[in-house]
C-alpha cells in the first residue's frame, strides 16, 4: 500500500512539474492538491522542490526561497544519500537564483559554487547556478564577463532550463548584445506572457528584453558571443526539473 501511495505521489509530482514548465499553473495546483498529506523523506523533499518551482514561476521569490531552504534543512537521509544529494543540489541551484534576484550576490555565489562543485548536481541544478551568476553579473554591469559565461554555458542553458528560464537567458543575451542601451539601469514594463512576467519578477530591469525573439537570436551580437537564444528555441526538452532522477 505504501509503495502504491509513493508511486501515485511520484506521478502527481511529475505531472505538476510538467504543467509548470508548460505554463499551466492552475493545473499544477490541482495536481499538488491531490498529493497525500503524509509523504515523507525524498518524496517530501520532491514536493517542496515542485512547490518552489511553482512559486518561482509565479515570481513569488520569498515562497521559492522558503521551499528551497526547507529541502536544505530537512536533515540527513541515511537510506538514500544519493537522492538527498541530488535534491539538495537542485534546491541550492534554485536558492542561488532567488538570492541573486534579491540582491544577495555573495551568498548566491556561495550556493552556486557548492552546486558546481558537486559530483551529484544534475544539469538542471547546474543551469540554475550559472543563471544565478549571470544575474549577478548583469546587476553589477559586468557585461563582458556575462557574455563570456553565456557563450561558455550556452548548450547547458539551452537544454537544462525550463521555458521561463530560457526567456531569461534570451533577455540576458540581448543585454550583452546592446550594452549602449544601459537596459539594466532602466526598469521597464514586462511584455505579455507568463515567461516575461517571470523575468520581470527576477530582474525588473530586464523586462523590456524579455519578449522571445522569433528569429531565434539576439540582434547585433558582439563578436565572440553566441547567445543561447538560438539553441534555446531549438531545444526539444519537455518536462520540469527532472524529478525522475531523484524519485
Amino acid at each position: 500500500a505504501q509503495r502504491a501511495r509513493s508511486l501515485g505521489a511520484y506521478v502527481l509530482l511529475q505531472r505538476a512539474s510538467g504543467a509548470i514548465d508548460g505554463g499551466r499553473l492552475a493545473e499544477a495546483d490541482a495536481h499538488l492538491a491531490e498529493l497525500p498529506k503524509d509523504v515523507v523523506g525524498r518524496m517530501e523533499r520532491a514536493e517542496a522542490l515542485v512547490r518552489g518551482q511553482l512559486a518561482l514561476r509565479r515570481g513569488q521569490l520569498d515562497g521559492a526561497r522558503a521551499a528551497c531552504e526547507e529541502v536544505l534543512g530537512s536533515g540527513s537521509d541515511l537510506l538514500d544519500q544519493s537522492a538527498l544529494g541530488i535534491q539538495s543540489d537542485l534546491a541550492r541551484g534554485g536558492l542561488a537564483l532567488v538570492l541573486s534576484a534579491q540582491g544577495e550576490a555573495a551568498r548566491a555565489e556561495r550556493e552556486a559554487e557548492a552546486v558546481l562543485g558537486s559530483e551529484l548536481a544534475t544539469p538542471q541544478a547546474r543551469a540554475k547556478a550559472h543563471l544565478a551568476r549571470a544575474l549577478s553579473l548583469a546587476s553589477a554591469g559586468e557585461l563582458t564577463r556575462l557574455g563570456a559565461l553565456l557563450e561558455q554555458q550556452r548548450r547547458l542553458l539551452a537544454r537544462a532550463t525550463d521555458a521561463s528560464e530560457r526567456v531569461l537567458v534570451r533577455a540576458l543575451a540581448r543585454l550583452v548584445a546592446s550594452p549602449k542601451q544601459a537596459v539594466y539601469r532602466k526598469p521597464a514594463q514586462a511584455t505579455d506572457g507568463a515567461e516575461s512576467r517571470f523575468v520581470a519578477a527576477l530582474a525588473p530591469e530586464l523586462a523590456a528584453l524579455a519578449e522571445p525573439d522569433p528569429r531565434g537570436y539576439a540582434a547585433e551580437v558582439p563578436d565572440g558571443v553566441e547567445p543561447p537564444a538560438k539553441l534555446a528555441l531549438r531545444s526539444r526538452r519537455r518536462g520540469g526539473v527532472g524529478f525522475a532522477l531523484v524519485l
